[in-house]
């Protein structure tokens, strides 16, 4: 579960209003959510940190989706509890602004012709671009309701909400482990998670979805090699999020020493968010998505100076802080892997199943979005 009692509730919704960066999560397996908040006064450049911060960070991290040798990244130091969140809201002004732009939803046409465009351009079985939409729902619920609902359904991930001023209000449960550094054992653990069909399906998994997940696979390996002295793949497994699955391979690892600084840019995103290779599936997501991922696709997590733990960011949506009052707006984010083999009908309907639970939650009436319609 994803409880969230009165006063967090509270805490957030003043949090947002006010412009305090908060997070709220709970760890896979956990009942329990955390709250933690900066305080304004102190960082009035905003949460924006240095790659040098990273190690030994306190408090929760996260970047934006993103190719790039130097990690960009910004996180919320445990500096408020909620009590003190709130008394501090009354003392500050409400946001009148917001960083990010509510997308229209794409409609089923233009990603057809995405795909098409994409798997043209894939020239061989080791190439894959994964191809994002979004879906835009208002919805009279509030983040903290929809938080708790959405969070509450999928216990096995790690789920949160965060607010800055640089990422606006962004909510997910997220089922893709990036990277876990327990830093006094020197225990690495990262997963791939590629391959998606629905969870009732008892056959092999088909060739599309294999050749899909191998590549993330190898990817993620190949970068931890150089930064760990030993590294392992146990047997392959699934991982389950509402009615679909997906192919997993938890991937061990053991480093006297891990450079955070240097591996995360390296390792995210991986070709399970992005693509293989990076620079060019990264160069036909930005010529054909008609919009900005944000933090989609980027990573979100937790640290301290005994361990860090990093969560793709996916699963997710956005809203604005100042958006609300009546009603919200969500951007919703969905993709998938597309190879030489896909075709544009089944790859919709994957990425809409992937949406399907955090629809449902906003769509107050099940009428006003089916999880998996063609929209024009």
């Amino acid at each position: 579960m994803f409880l969230l009692d009165d006063d967090i509730k509270h805490a957030i919704s003043l949090c947002i209003t006010h412009g305090i960066p908060f997070a709220v999560y709970a760890i896979p397996g956990d009942a329990h959510c955390s709250f933690i908040a900066s305080d304004p006064r102190r960082h009035t450049d905003g949460c924006a940190i240095s790659p040098a911060e990273i190690d030994g960070f306190n408090g929760f991290l996260f970047n934006r989706f993103e190719v790039n040798d130097t990690l960009h990244a910004y996180g919320i130091r445990r500096e408020l509890s909620s009590s003190e969140a709130i008394a501090l809201a009354d003392s500050l002004p409400e946001v009148n602004a917001s960083s990010t732009t509510a997308y229209e939803s794409t409609g089923y046409e233009s990603y057809r012709r995405q795909v098409e465009s994409i798997t043209a351009a894939i020239s061989s079985e080791s190439e894959k671009v994964v191809l994002s939409h979004v879906v835009t729902i208002p919805s009279s619920l509030d983040p903290a309701t929809v938080a708790d609902a959405y969070c509450s359904k999928h216990p096995s991930c790690f789920r949160y909400i965060y607010c800055t001023p640089e990422s606006d209000v962004w909510i997910g449960a997220t089922p893709e482990l990036l990277l876990s550094v327990e830093r006094l054992s020197g225990d690495i653990t990262s997963m791939s998670l590629a391959g998606t069909r629905r969870a009732a399906d008892d056959e092999p998994w088909d060739r599309k979805n294999t050749r899909e997940h191998n590549i993330v696979t190898d990817y993620i390996v190949g970068i931890l090699t150089p930064f760990c002295d030993s590294v392992s793949r146990p047997e392959r497994a699934r991982v389950k999020f509402g009615d679909i699955e997906h192919m997993c391979h938890l991937i061990r690892a053991k480093a006297s020493r891990i450079d955070l600084q240097a591996l995360l840019p390296q390792l995210s995103p991986t070709p399970a968010l992005c693509g293989y290779p990076r620079d060019k599936a990264m160069a036909l997501i930005t010529q054909n998505e008609q919009f900005r991922r944000n933090c989609y696709g980027g990573f979100v997590g937790v640290s301290s100076l005994e361990r860090s733990s990093f969560f793709v960011n996916l699963r997710c949506a956005f809203t604005q802080p100042f958006a609300g009052k009546d009603p919200h707006t969500y951007t919703l984010y969905g993709g998938g892997g597309l190879t030489c083999h896909s075709l544009p009908e089944s790859e919709w309907l994957e990425a809409k199943s992937k949406m399907a639970s955090l629809i449902n939650i906003l769509s107050d009436q099940s009428s006003r979005l089916s999880s998996f319609s063609h929209e024009t």
